[in-house]
């Protein structure tokens, strides 16, 4: 027995006949009989054509969940699906059952559900999976393994896509959030192929304060918030394997920002620095999402114009007219909000500065020195500032003067009225003044409030008197003690006064007199508040009745100076007041007294007669003294020969009261 193809029939014994189908295909089989034998030499022979057919298993699936077909090139994630099995046998369908999935290549893919039935396996993760597959029935002829075959097994995903358009506003693009506007979120859920049909949404908002749902199955919302939320649609029942399906969508809702501006037209000063009286400028800028917009201003308005007046609502310009709150409001004409119109509000607190001056509790007297200080309050935070840049100020310079203006250092200097202030410079109001004074500060006592070079005094010495700030002196000018004794005037300038200690002088406050102030006027009894000890008195050298000098041996040396005085008491006999000198050669004398107060003084220069000169007087020269005037006055005497001289001095009619102090001067012509 022979195969004409042993791939088809393979002939495992020959003489038995024992053959296997090896594959399919078509063969014939030839039969050889060794007997009986026939006529001639060929022997008998026999043939079979064989055709070697095989079961076909075709392999489909199905979803678990919907029982429709499952392309297995497009599975969906979720899905629970069933495989299928079709045997045929030369094209006629058998009868199979069993049919089990044995093996799945990628179970992170498609996992087996034994438990819950052999055919079937569960789509958990996208991507390709190879299910292999055993059929029990039919059995395969001489096999003890079943019925076999696989299936590629492709799995893709689905998508909720979600998007939003507004309900409110046209121009609006889809996604744009502004606050305020009334949307509608819908969602398509997608696989692979397109869209797939899906009811029973459900949506949710995570942050209700931004995106609030007034309808959650339509999804209609209400953008309520400046914000970020998370929208969820959840589909319960989708033409989709799943149980549900359900997309997300990250919504960020935003507006427009307005920035509301203030520059002064007077100082360019920040908004901040709202002070009364400024004029100022008001500006808006708008910002989406930190972007410049355009915007168009329609009008700015003042909840409290008395406080804030816009004196142009298109342009924004207003005065700060008075202290106090004010809300300014300005209206954008573009861009606006969906449902309401786009508007930004400024609270403003108009502030001012405030001075206050503060000096003495009492009105100074003259020659006082005076401090002066400034406060300086704003108004807005209660708060004191610097008071540098304040400058003082006085009414009348000639009253009241300042030392330094910025310091407040100040001499009350003359009688009359002034009135004391403060300015302030910086910071100022941007149009008007900061400033604060005193009630009027009137002095009505003149004091004379120079200095003496030395506080006491005997008779004779020197002292000199300086001038102070309101007063000079004048050639007239004389200083005399209460008790009338006149200091004699040596020499003489506008700010100094060079005396001699008079005779008679005590220890009280001293009068200046015929002083000149700095606007050329005279003062005739401007006390001082300054106290001079004095020592002298009528019993000092060179007093009347003295010799001088005090021996006869000596005499003086012309020319001769002495400071000489006269006790008014001593009228009669009328050489009670006088001096006697020796002059040892013959020579001719010049004598001047110079008096320091008008009073009726007359004096004698005569030659002595005895020695000392005693009662009898003799050769005399008399200078009648003017009463009107005080000295210098004169007379002159010729002598042939040395000797004593007497000086004899008297008073008739007006008298003064005190010891009078006068300069003798000896010399020659």
């Amino acid at each position: 027995m022979t195969s004409s193809d042993p791939s088809v029939v393979e002939i495992l014994n020959a003489t038995t006949g024992d053959a296997r189908f090896a594959s399919v295909g078509t063969a014939r089989v030839t039969v050889t009989f060794e007997q009986p034998e026939v006529i001639g030499s060929e022997k008998m022979m026999a043939f079979m054509d064989v055709r070697v057919t095989m079961y076909e298993v075709e392999l489909f699936l199905t979803s678990a969940i919907t029982g429709e077909p499952v392309d297995s090139a497009r599975a969906l994630l979720s899905d629970s699906i069933l495989v299928n099995a079709i045997v045929t046998k030369d094209g006629t369908p058998v009868t199979s059952s069993g049919v089990q999935i044995t093996l799945s290549s990628d179970t992170s893919v498609a996992k087996l559900t034994p438990a819950v039935a052999p055919d079937r396996a569960v789509l958990r993760g996208v991507g390709t999976a190879t299910l292999h597959v055993i059929v029990d029935q039919p059995d395969i002829p001489g096999e003890s393994a079943s019925l076999a075959d696989s299936i590629h097994v492709n799995v893709e995903t689905f998508v909720a896509s979600v998007s939003v358009a507004s309900n409110a506003s046209t121009h609006l693009a889809n996604g744009d959030t502004l606050v305020t506007d009334s949307v509608t979120f819908s969602a398509q859920v997608m696989d692979i192929s397109g869209t797939v049909p899906s009811s029973g949404a459900k949506w949710t908002s995570s942050d209700s304060n931004v995106v609030r749902f007034t309808d959650d199955t339509a999804g209609v919302a209400v953008l309520d918030g400046v914000g970020s939320a998370t929208v969820s649609v959840t589909f319960e029942e989708p033409a989709l394997p799943a149980d549900t399906v359900e997309g997300a969508m990250d919504v960020g809702v935003t507006t427009y920002v307005t920035q509301i501006d203030v520059e002064s037209n007077i100082t360019a000063a920040p908004y901040t620095d709202t002070l009364v009286t400024d004029q100022v400028t008001f500006s808006a800028s708008v910002t989406k999402d930190a972007q410049s917009v355009a915007s168009a201003v329609s009008g700015w308005t003042s909840e409290t114009p008395s406080v804030v007046t816009i004196t142009n609502a298109s342009t924004g310009e207003a005065t700060f007219a008075d202290t106090g709150q004010a809300r300014v409001a300005v209206n954008l004409s573009s861009p606006t909000l969906p449902r309401a119109t786009l508007t930004d509000t400024l609270d403003l607190r108009i502030t001012t500065y405030i001075a206050q001056i503060s000096g003495p509790g009492s009105t100074p007297t003259m020659g006082d020195t005076v401090q002066y200080t400034a406060s300086i309050t704003d108004t807005r935070a209660g708060t004191l500032l610097s008071t540098f840049g304040v400058t003082f100020t006085t009414t009348d310079n000639s009253v009241i003067s300042y030392f330094d203006a910025s310091s407040g250092l100040a001499l009350a200097r003359d009688t009359g009225t002034a009135i004391v202030g403060v300015t302030l410079d910086s910071p100022s109001l941007p149009n008007g003044a900061v400033a604060d004074s005193l009630s009027p500060t009137t002095m009505t006592d003149e004091f004379f409030y120079g200095a003496f070079s030395t506080a006491t005094g005997d008779f004779g010495d020197t002292v000199i008197v300086y001038a102070d700030d309101v007063h000079f002196f004048t050639d007239s000018t004389r200083i005399t003690f209460p008790n009338g004794t006149v200091l004699f005037a040596d020499t003489n300038w506008t700010d100094s006064l060079r005396t001699l200690v008079g005779a008679g002088t005590t220890t009280d406050t001293l009068t200046v007199t015929n002083l000149a102030d700095d606007g050329g006027g005279f003062r005739t009894d401007v006390p001082t508040r300054f106290q001079f000890a004095g020592q002298g008195g009528v019993a000092d050298a060179f007093e009347p009745n003295d010799t001088f000098p005090l021996t006869t041996a000596d005499s003086i040396g012309v020319p001769f100076e002495a400071l000489l005085s006269i006790d008014p008491a001593k009228l009669d006999p009328i050489d009670n007041n006088f001096f006697y000198f020796f002059i040892e050669t013959n020579m001719t004398v010049e004598v001047t007294a110079d008096w320091q107060q008008v009073a009726n003084i007359d004096f004698y220069v005569c030659q002595g007669v005895g020695n000392p000169p005693t009662g009898v007087l003799a050769i005399c020269q008399m200078q009648a003294n003017d009463p009107s005037t005080r000295g210098p006055e004169t007379a002159s005497a010729a002598f042939g020969a040395g000797g004593p001289f007497v000086l004899r001095v008297w008073c008739e009619g007006s008298c003064p009261s005190v010891p009078l102090t006068y300069k003798l001067t000896v010399k020659e012509p």
